[in-house]
C-alpha cells in the first residue's frame, strides 16, 4: 500500500514540473481574475433573468484579447462574491451556499486550481456596500488587503516551487444608485465608494500589491441598475487594466495592438459610436477645428455598418491608411483590401462600410472632406456571412 501512494505521489509531482516546464517553455504571464458579477460580465433584463456579456465583451476577455498571446487570462467571476462575508443563498445568480460567496474561503481553492500564475487581478468590494453587510470603506479594505495576504503568503501552493504570483488591486467604481431598483439595499454606498480609494491604496501597496482605482476611468458603473458596467465601461475598463498589467511585468514589446499602432496615438474606445461598429475600435481626433480628423483603430474583425455621408455640396470622406490590413466596400461593389500607405476617397452619397481584416488589427486616418449641410447616415451591420467571406 505504502509503495502505491509512494508511485501515485511521484507520478503526480512528474505532472506537475511538466506542466510548469511546457509553461515556461510558453513563457507566457498567467493571470486570475478574481471578481464578482462585473467580472462574470453580468446582465439583467426586465424580467429579472440575468444572462452574461460575450466573453470577448466583459472586460477579463477583452484585456485578454489587448494583452495578447504572451498572455493567458482566466476568469473567476461569480455574481454577489463579497470579499469575506458568507451571504444569503440566492444573492447571485442561483442558489449558492452562503460561504460560496465568501471570497475569502473561496481564494485558496481557485489559487490551487488555476496554478501556476504570475499574476491575481483582484476586483471585490461591490457587494460589500450593501447596508445590510454594515462594513465601513475601512472594513472593506482591510478585507481586500486580507486577500491580498493569502495570495503572497503562497499557504495554496506551499508543495510546488512555482513563484508566488503578482496581485493587482483594481478599486472598483463608485456607485451612486439614484434611479436603481436596489437603492435601498445600497444606501449610504456613495459615501463609502468615495472613500474607499483612498484607504485602500497604502494598505494593499504595503502588503506587497500593486493598485488600481477604476473610477479614475469608470466613475460610475453605467447599466441600467447603476451596479453593473456596461459594454462601453467594460471597453474603457480593460483598456486602463491592460496598461496596468503591462506596467507590472515591464511590458514594453509589442503584439498584434502595438506593433500596427500607426503614426498617432490610438486614443480611448469609441464608446460615442459603439452601436454603429461590430467589435471595439478607438478614435483619437487629431483635429475638429476647419476640418475633422480622426485617427481610427479598429480590433481584428472589427468594422462599421453600412454608412452614408450626406451633403448639399461638397462632403464625402478621405480614408489615409496607416497601418494594418482592412476593407473598404461600396454598396454594389466589390470589396477592396487596404494596406498602409493606400488612399480612398469616398463621395458623399455613397453608401459603404471599412473596418479590419478578421487576423489583423487596422489603422486609418479619417478626413471629413468640407461641405454643406453634412451629416452621416448609419444603416443596417455588415452581415456576418457576407465578411466571413473576405479572406
Amino acid at each position: 500500500m505504502k509503495k502505491t501512494i509512494f508511485i501515485t505521489a511521484l507520478c503526480c509531482l512528474i505532472l506537475v514540473g511538466l506542466s510548469a516546464a511546457a509553461g515556461a517553455a510558453e513563457g507566457k504571464k498567467r493571470i486570475m481574475v478574481f471578481g464578482d458579477s462585473n467580472t462574470f460580465g453580468y446582465v439583467e433584463d426586465a424580467q429579472g433573468v440575468i444572462g452574461r456579456l460575450p466573453l470577448d465583451t466583459a472586460w477579463p476577455g477583452r484585456m485578454a484579447a489587448l494583452l495578447g498571446s504572451r498572455y493567458d487570462v482566466v476568469v473567476e467571476g461569480l455574481s454577489g462574491r463579497t470579499t469575506r462575508i458568507d451571504s444569503p443563498e440566492r444573492s447571485g445568480t442561483g442558489v449558492i451556499p452562503g460561504a460560496g460567496m465568501n471570497g475569502a474561503d473561496y481564494l485558496p481553492a481557485a489559487l490551487s486550481s488555476h496554478m501556476p500564475l504570475d499574476m491575481v487581478i483582484i476586483m471585490l468590494g461591490t457587494n460589500d456596500f450593501r447596508k445590510d453587510r454594515n462594513q465601513s470603506a475601512s472594513d472593506i479594505a482591510a478585507s481586500l488587503t486580507e486577500l491580498v495576504s493569502i495570495v503572497k503568503k503562497g499557504e495554496w501552493q506551499q508543495r510546488t516551487k512555482f513563484p508566488v504570483p503578482q496581485v493587482l488591486v483594481v478599486c472598483p467604481p463608485k456607485l451612486n444608485l439614484t434611479t436603481s431598483p436596489y437603492a435601498d439595499f445600497f444606501e449610504g454606498s456613495l459615501a463609502k465608494s468615495e472613500a474607499l480609494p483612498g484607504i485602500l491604496q497604502p494598505m494593499v501597496e504595503s502588503a506587497g500589491a500593486h493598485f488600481f482605482d477604476a473610477a479614475t476611468v469608470v466613475p460610475f458603473a453605467q447599466g441600467p441598475d447603476q451596479i453593473h458596467l456596461t459594454p462601453e465601461n467594460h471597453a474603457v475598463l480593460a483598456e486602463a487594466v491592460t496598461k496596468e498589467v503591462k506596467k507590472v511585468f515591464g511590458d514594453a514589446g509589442d503584439n498584434a495592438e502595438t506593433a500596427v499602432s500607426g503614426i498617432f496615438e490610438r486614443g480611448g474606445a469609441n464608446t460615442a459610436y459603439a452601436r454603429y461598429f461590430v467589435g471595439n475600435s478607438y478614435l483619437n481626433m487629431l483635429s475638429t477645428e476647419g476640418v475633422a480628423i480622426g485617427n481610427v483603430t479598429f480590433e481584428p474583425g472589427c468594422r462599421n455598418n453600412w454608412h452614408t455621408h450626406q451633403a448639399t455640396s461638397g462632403g464625402g470622406q478621405i480614408l489615409l491608411c496607416t497601418a494594418g490590413r482592412g476593407w473598404y466596400q461600396e454598396w454594389g461593389k466589390e470589396a477592396r483590401e487596404l494596406h498602409p500607405g493606400d488612399v480612398v476617397h469616398i463621395p458623399a452619397g455613397v453608401k459603404h462600410w471599412h473596418g479590419a481584416a478578421k487576423d489583423s488589427w487596422f489603422v486609418h486616418i479619417a478626413v471629413e472632406v468640407p461641405g454643406e449641410n453634412t451629416k452621416s447616415d448609419w444603416h443596417e451591420p455588415v452581415s456576418d456571412e457576407d465578411y466571413n467571406k473576405l479572406p
